[in-house]
């Protein structure tokens, strides 16, 4: 399938998405899908990314964790389409 990659078509890194950043980084580093389940029951933002773009999405391709990017995707709706500050999207993080 193709991805467009023009630099419009993925998410902005706005400053709102780093507020619950470190809590849920810990819970996707630890691959703690109760953690995030719970995160996301209570409100949290899971669209999130530190200052770098590195978002928690990155973090579980990172780790193959197909049980949490399903979690993540399907049931809170976060998008794929982000990119860290040099360009890497989560399917570079899969594909390492």
């Amino acid at each position: 399938e193709y991805m467009d990659t023009d630099p419009k078509s993925f998410l902005p890194i706005e400053k709102q998405q780093h507020s619950s950043y470190p809590i849920a980084a810990l819970a996707a580093r630890n691959e703690d899908l109760f953690l995030l389940r719970k995160l996301h029951s209570e409100g949290h933002n899971l669209q999130c990314s530190n200052k770098f773009g590195e978002s928690i999405i990155h973090i579980i391709c990172r780790r193959r964790r197909d049980d949490i990017l399903d979690f993540l995707v399907s049931e809170v709706g976060v998008s794929l389409r982000v990119r860290d500050d040099l360009g890497r999207t989560p399917f570079h993080d899969a594909a390492w």
